[in-house]
């Protein structure tokens, strides 16, 4: 937790590399909904890591007095998806809204560039992953 007010608006800073949502859920579960649904491949996780990020110092801040909690992370049609509690913070919508519409562009199995391919299920992969997946 900061030490006052300024160190909640410096930038957070954590380096880690996580491997999967897992990891991610687990350094920041005080933030996720334990009843939620969590899904989504290693290439998205960096997304997911950076909102949650940005959902915990909010949570954090001294004068928050509806937190926010993460309820489902999921793929659909091609893109993230990241619903959360009913209190809809403005900063924390718009920071949602950038990150899904960036996935579409981002392979959700390893985070190259990626494009959405449709074959049967509508996915954002790369050319090696959807080549991969054709096997």
């Amino acid at each position: 937790m900061a030490n006052n007010i300024v160190d909640l608006l410096r930038p957070y800073q954590d380096n880690t590399t996580y491997k999967n949502i897992n990891e991610v859920i687990e350094k920041y579960k005080k933030n996720f909904d334990d009843k939620g649904s969590f899904q989504c491949g290693s290439g998205w996780v960096p997304l997911v890591k950076e909102l949650t990020i940005i959902i915990n110092k909010y949570n954090n801040f001294p004068l928050i007095e509806h937190p926010v909690f993460i309820d489902q992370i999921k793929e659909k049609f091609g893109t993230l998806r990241f619903s959360i509690s009913s209190y809809h913070e403005e900063a924390i919508v718009s920071s949602i809204q950038f990150a899904e519409s960036i996935s579409k562009y981002i392979c959700e199995e390893c985070g190259d560039k990626g494009e959405i391919r449709n074959s049967g299920w509508v996915k954002t992969l790369c050319d090696t992953c959807n080549a991969m997946r054709h096997f």
